[in-house]
């Protein structure tokens, strides 16, 4: 456990919360872009470029995910007095 003041343990929770809800907010701008695209018809290309949209979705989705993970370690050690 560190000894590290209460405003700056305070401080870095908020911190993590507002990069959980700005990367929360990301995918579900993204998921929104993803449905649009999926309700147009097209020729080939379209679907290929609605192929392309998804698969870049799902990486960027993996990486999001990854990054939620670890604020979710970071809060949680700062809720057990396990950081520093």
């Amino acid at each position: 456990m560190s000894n590290l003041p209460n405003d700056l343990i305070t401080k870095c929770r908020r911190k993590l919360l507002d990069a959980k809800a700005e990367l929360l907010n990301r995918v579900k701008e993204a998921r929104m872009d993803l449905h649009t695209s999926e309700d147009r018809g097209g020729d080939e290309g379209d679907q290929t470029m609605r192929a392309l949209a998804e698969s870049e979705f799902l990486s960027m989705t993996e990486r999001l995910r990854k990054q939620l993970m670890e604020i979710e370690i970071a809060l949680s050690r700062i809720e057990n007095g396990n950081y520093g």
